[in-house]
């Protein structure tokens, strides 16, 4: 029997969803020598409400090598079937049905080390429209920041399905200076504040549209 590492969002009706809200699972999956069939290459996009991520995914199917996303998080997972008499099991696995060859050839072929599936996935970041209004008649969005603790801030986001610029890889030791990158990186989505007790940074967009789609999340690692 010969299998592949993979990184696995789903098997069957089961989604693997981790405690730090991650999604997949490092499983081993059957290479056609065993029984692995690549039914197709899917976009997976998770469903994401107004200020959550959901439990689930999307799928759209593609081609291996596409690169036109249906949405901003879509990434591409294949799905790879084993018939067993008249069961089926299904995997959903990161990563395109070219990986998923080039890696069973080589593991059938004993070749070391292998060529890897993709391994890991990033977090998703939940989305919000800049829709809601203050009492000065601005448009307004809130990023909810955990508890800094010995950690230190990190963000990542998107506006309008368009990657917002990158803040420091090293992360941020207080909230004032996360507060002054926001300020300076991510302007173009508004004037950047926070509330005193540092748990709720606020965007106020002195002529915003109401339709603006910020997709973007606070995390302390």
């Amino acid at each position: 029997m010969s299998y592949i590492q993979a990184l696995v969002i789903q098997k069957d009706s089961n989604i693997f969803v981790n405690d730090d809200g991650t999604f997949g699972q490092i499983m081993l999956v059957p290479t056609p020598s065993s029984g692995g069939k690549v039914d197709s290459d899917y976009w997976a996009s998770p469903v994401i409400g107004d200020g959550i991520v959901g439990t689930g995914f999307n799928y759209l199917a593609t081609t291996a090598a596409s690169t036109t996303k249906p949405e901003t998080q879509s990434f591409h997972v294949v799905r790879i079937i084993v018939y067993n008499q008249q069961q089926a099991t299904a995997w959903w696995v990161v990563g395109n049905s070219t990986q998923y060859m080039d890696a069973s050839e080589q593991q059938e072929d004993f070749v070391s080390p292998p060529f890897m599936m993709p391994q890991t996935l990033a977090a998703f970041v939940p989305e919000q429209v800049i829709c809601n209004v203050d009492g000065n008649g601005l448009y307004f969005g809130v990023l909810a920041a955990p508890t800094l603790g010995a950690g230190r801030y990190f963000a990542k986001g998107y506006l309008n399905g368009v990657a917002l610029t990158a803040l420091s890889g090293a992360g941020y030791a207080s909230a004032a200076t996360l507060l002054t990158a926001l300020n300076a990186s991510w302007s173009n989505v508004g004037t950047w504040t926070k509330t005193a007790d540092n748990l709720t940074f606020i965007v106020t967009q002195a002529a915003g549209s109401g339709n603006d789609v910020l997709s973007a999340a606070i995390t302390v690692i």
